[in-house]
């Protein structure tokens, strides 16, 4: 600071003397203050001048210390070093765009600043960071440690260009909706450690990645028997083990002891042992039974005091703790301790009860479930995780989307809703066929007469889709693609090709109570059997099927009823219940009739 009030005061000398000798040809204006100057002038040594610092001039120009009187000028390609700036420092230069701390050249070793040599406008913005540069030898040491500085966007879920944007620019390629892959945010050596695992992308509308979702990458160790930082070691480096502690279940000196994991849990482990021998006159419980100098004998004065303290020595006098006082007795021995407070436990009271210098840090409550005043659904049960001026506060979750689970999920009073404040019941389409439609992100696109339908959340659970309809065989002349193949009418006489394939060959499926089977060559649907009961994913569930049989009719040429009965010999036993349920099945489907073509009509 010395030098460079010199370096100041050497140069205004300089300056008053070139002003106080002048040449012919001066100009300068005499003053007593600035004001007494024009615009963009100052007053120095009773002259006003343009300029005697560069800091006066505008970007890209210096002061001239030797014209006369000073004027601003351009810089020179080799002028800008050890000019003399505003407050006396010298401007050594810094990267491109960035920043590195004041402007002092000398410091103190070991000092400290931050510093980013990246352009300003990326400084904090996605991955980049500033970092630390240490004073070496009386000089900034010009290596900015720890910055983090714009690189090429890679799919990794990060904005490591820093502009602003995740994996933009195409990096994780184009996609198709609705699809999917692995992916893994964190170093990969730390993948499948402890507890780091990998995510999911989904490819959203407009053929882009999504986020990484699902994945756990590393973070600060905490005590709890898992390796959080997945380096394959546990509970190593846990915040405060090691610090300085005390036990209040223990006595005297025995109270003091050091932070230190177990099995998952902090504990304060024990550094001091109780002493065989009281030590007289300390005022201390040397041997931890609770008494301080009762033995041997301390002989005192009748009526004398001295200080006493219990706790461990470094509480003394830290958050509620103080010493007490003792009083020499009429027996000439030590009385109790009186007055003195030791560490206690931790409770939310605005006060630092384990007198560790820490305020309200821990507090018996801290986890426990509560309830979050105003909040509805899942946003209303919360968590006593902070204590604030010695108030518990009950902080509960923010809201998430409405999904079908029986809770409410986005906190606006209703369960398992569409829209959110009001009751509308959620809904999604579905549909089961793998021919007629395709999913595209939540939806579904769909050809000929094939469409989706819907599922019904209630009570937390998806209800079977209901309103689809399914690939069928193709029926000529009424112009519509039946068999959802996007070709109306083909395989029909005259049409556009041979019939195309609509299911998969031997592929069950249900139709009401009824079984159908997909043919061989996967062009038609055809009946196999009746359900007594309900029929799901093309399995008779419950009592069973009904066998039939094909009988031409006699009234109608080229069409054929249906008379099924339940063979006593292919049917397991059944109550009386379940014969009842076969009656009605049969008087259900005894007069469905085929066309020749094998389609059913009702």
């Amino acid at each position: 600071m010395k030098s460079r009030l010199t370096s100041r005061v050497f140069c205004v000398v300089v300056i008053a003397a070139l002003l106080t000798g002048c040449s012919d040809d001066d100009t300068s204006q005499s003053c007593t203050k600035d004001a007494d100057c024009g615009t963009g002038m100052r007053c120095l040594a009773g002259a006003c001048v343009e300029c005697f610092i560069d800091a006066h001039c505008g970007a890209g120009k210096k002061c001239d210390l030797t014209a006369n009187p000073p004027k601003c000028v351009p810089k020179s390609s080799t002028g800008d070093q050890g000019q003399v700036k505003d407050g006396g420092a010298v401007d050594k230069g810094q990267k491109e765009g960035g920043s590195g701390g004041d402007l002092k050249t000398t410091c103190t070793d070991k000092d400290t600043r931050s510093c980013y040599t990246g352009k300003a406008k990326t400084k904090g913005v996605g991955a980049c960071k500033a970092g630390t540069e240490t004073c070496v030898t009386g000089k900034w040491s010009g290596d900015c440690k720890g910055e983090v500085l714009p690189a090429a966007e890679t799919c990794n879920s990060k904005d490591d260009d820093c502009d602003g944007q995740t994996d933009e620019g195409g990096v994780c390629g184009n996609c198709t909706p609705g699809a999917s892959m692995a992916c893994y945010t964190g170093a990969t050596k730390t993948k499948g450690v402890g507890t780091c695992k990998g995510g999911t992308r989904f490819c959203l509308i407009g053929n882009s990645w999504g986020a990484c979702t699902g994945e756990v990458t590393p973070s600060a160790e905490v005590c709890n028997n898992k390796d959080d930082d997945c380096d394959g070691k546990t509970d190593e480096g846990v915040t405060w083990e090691g610090s300085p502690c005390m036990d209040p279940t223990r006595k005297g000196i025995c109270q003091a002891g050091t932070w230190t994991c177990s099995q998952g849990k902090m504990a304060c482990k024990q550094t001091t042992t109780a002493a065989a021998k009281e030590v007289c006159a300390n005022g201390k419980d040397d041997n931890c039974d609770g008494k301080i100098d009762e033995s041997p004998p301390c002989t005192c004065k009748v009526g004398a005091t001295k200080g006493c303290y219990n706790g461990p020595a470094y509480t003394a006098g830290v958050g509620i703790c103080k010493t007490g006082l003792q009083i020499c007795s009429s027996s000439q021995s030590w009385g109790p301790c009186v007055g003195a407070v030791t560490p206690q436990k931790e409770i939310c009271n605005k006060k630092d009860d384990d007198c560790d210098g820490k305020t309200d840090e821990e507090f018996p409550q801290k986890g426990w479930q509560c309830l979050v005043s105003g909040k509805k659904g899942a946003c209303s049960v919360g968590k006593f995780n902070t204590c604030t001026g010695g108030v518990l506060k009950c902080t509960g979750p923010t809201p998430t989307t409405e999904s079908c689970n029986g809770v409410d999920d986005d906190c606006d009073g209703y369960m398992d809703n569409a829209v959110a404040g009001k009751g509308a019941v959620l809904t999604r389409a579905c549909y089961k066929n793998s021919v007629g439609c395709s999913l595209y992100g939540t939806s579904y696109t769909c050809k000929g007469t094939c469409k989706a339908g819907k599922e019904v959340c209630a009570g937390g659970n998806w209800l079977p889709c209901f309103g689809y309809t399914y690939p069928a065989a193709e029926i000529c002349t009424n112009k519509k693609d039946e068999d959802c193949d996007g070709t109306v009418d083909d395989g029909c006489s005259g049409g556009p090709g041979p019939g195309t394939k609509i299911c998969k060959p031997w592929e069950l499926r249900c139709n009401g109570f009824d079984v159908e089977i997909c043919n061989s060559a996967g062009t038609a649907w055809s009946f196999r059997e009746a359900c007594l009961t309900s029929c799901l994913n093309g399995i008779c569930s419950g009592g069973g099927c009904v066998p039939f049989t094909l009988i031409t009719s006699p009234t109608t040429p080229g069409r054929h009823s249906i008379f099924r009965t339940c063979a006593t010999a292919a049917s397991p036993a059944r109550s009386p219940g379940a014969n009842r349920r076969s009656r009605s099945a049969r008087r259900r489907i005894a007069r469905r009739s085929i066309d020749s073509r094998g389609r059913s009509s009702r």
